[in-house]
């Protein structure tokens, strides 16, 4: 069980973690968790994929454990352990939507951001339309080499209108002319509609928002607060999803633990939403990425 880099290393490090078998009876699976902060987290469930690949983020360290199994079901468990340590930087992330104007996605580039997440669609389910800067900031993203994802604020309070605004979030990536390699997240949070529903209708309609995401083909996660995560959503019926989580702290930075140890692989925390960016005039929200899409 081996990795690309060293056993010590700086926070924003591209790091594959590589696994290999031999003397068993074939048919390999390979499972990977990661222990942080005495939490424990299945990143990747049993494939036949040997590798893991992630960045590394808030400082500390990381045990990762390799499950293997063969086509007898004997499994044999490995460890790797890893120790980060800061350099002022993580892997910089920002979510962002026409409330934060004209960006200068050069000069955002130039200050070490490697990923946004883009508000694709704006207003409530009788005046659904595409974010007024979303074409204009895919565009300048794409163009400077940072990764994109986006986002819709949910006011489904149904099924159809789940389906309905996922059906719009597709055409208005489609439509952009540009392609994204992060997720395509439903944010969860709205205390007024969705914050009113039963915990199963929740569930019922994230779950039929995913499904018009991922049958066009792109990956889905789910935005929440950490609080919503543990009380709101059945989170049993998301244990294999990627997520999201918004958790903030007064100082503004990263340098605590999101909190959140429920079902689910939290691969970006928001940890900020009072950030400063150069290329963005005003606040902007702050991200730590876990993984790389």
């Amino acid at each position: 069980f081996t990795s690309n880099k060293t056993d010590y290393e700086y926070s924003s490090r591209d790091i594959t973690l590589t696994a290999n078998a031999t003397n068993g009876y074939g048919g390999y699976q390979y499972q990977f968790t990661r222990v942080y902060n005495g939490a424990s987290k299945i990143v990747q469930q049993f494939s036949t994929n040997n590798t893991h690949s992630f960045m590394t983020g808030l400082p500390g360290t990381y045990i990762y454990y390799v499950d293997i199994k063969d086509s007898s079901n004997a499994v044999l468990r490995l460890s790797y352990t890893m120790t980060v340590v800061s350099n002022g930087t993580f892997d910089g992330g920002i979510d962002v939507s026409s409330y934060q104007g004209t960006i200068d996605w050069n000069k955002v580039k130039q200050s070490g951001v490697s990923f946004t997440m883009l508000r694709a669609l704006s207003g409530k389910m009788n005046a659904i339309t595409v974010d007024s800067s979303f074409n204009a900031n895919i565009a300048g993203a794409t163009k400077n080499g940072i990764s994109v994802g986006v986002y819709r604020y949910g006011y489904a309070m149904t099924v159809a209108e789940a389906q309905k605004e996922a059906i719009a979030t597709v055409n208005a990536i489609k439509n952009s002319g540009y392609s994204i390699t992060y997720p395509v997240a439903y944010d969860v949070e709205d205390s007024a509609t969705q914050g009113t529903l039963s915990k199963n209708q929740l569930t019922d309609i994230i779950k039929a928002y995913r499904g018009v995401i991922e049958n066009n083909g792109y990956k889905f996660m789910i935005y929440s607060s950490k609080s919503w995560f543990d009380s709101k959503i059945d989170m049993k019926e998301f244990a294999g999803e990627d997520l999201w989580v918004a958790s903030w702290f007064s100082d503004g930075t990263p340098y605590h633990d999101h909190g959140y140890t429920g079902p689910g692989n939290v691969t970006i925390w928001q940890y900020s939403s009072t950030g400063r960016v150069p290329g963005i005039s005003g606040n902007v929200d702050m991200n730590v990425g876990y993984a790389k899409y």
